[in-house]
C-alpha cells in the first residue's frame, strides 16, 4: 500500500493532513513531519519515518519549499525504489494524488499530470473576477 508523507517547517504538514482527512476520510496513510517544533533534527525525524516503511513500498513525499532544509533531507532519498518527492505542496495536489492512490499506485506520469492540474488551481481571483465582469458587460 502506498504512503503519503507531508513534511514542512513547523506545523503546516499537520494542518494539511487534518484538512485532507476531513475531505477524504479513511483514504490512505498520511504521515506528517513537522520540522523545528522541538529539538529533534529533521534528519532524525525523516529517518524515523523511513525506518518503519518497507523497502519498495510506494512513498510519495510532499515538502513545502524547494530550497529548504526539509526538502534537502528528503532529496537524499531520491533513488530509493518507488519513491517520489514533490515540493511546493498544496491542497489541490494532495487531493488529486490521494484520489489517484485510492485506485492503486501512481506512476511518474500521474504525478506530473497532478502537478500541472494543481498549478492551474492557483488563480489570482481579482483578475478572474475582473475578466468575468468584462464578459458580463459585453452581453
Amino acid at each position: 500500500m502506498s504512503k503519503i508523507i507531508i513534511a514542512s517547517h513547523h506545523k503546516l504538514a499537520k494542518g494539511l493532513k487534518d484538512t485532507l482527512e476531513y475531505i477524504l476520510p479513511n483514504s490512505i496513510e498520511i504521515i506528517p513531519i513537522t520540522a523545528y517544533v522541538d529539538d529533534r533534527s529533521i534528519g532524525d525525524l525523516v529517518s524515523g519515518v523511513f525506518d518503519k516503511i518497507d523497502e519498495g513500498e510506494q512513498v510519495i513525499a510532499f515538502t513545502d519549499i524547494m530550497g529548504g532544509s526539509v526538502n534537502q533531507e528528503f532529496a537524499k532519498r531520491i533513488g530509493r525504489e518507488n519513491y517520489y518527492l514533490i515540493t511546493g505542496v498544496n491542497l489541490p495536489l494532495l487531493l488529486n494524488i490521494t484520489l489517484l492512490l485510492q485506485n492503486g499506485e501512481v506512476d511518474e506520469e500521474d504525478i506530473r499530470n497532478a502537478i500541472e492540474e494543481s498549478k492551474n488551481q492557483m488563480i489570482f481571483v481579482n483578475d478572474a473576477m475582473a475578466s468575468s465582469n468584462l464578459d458580463d458587460e459585453d452581453e
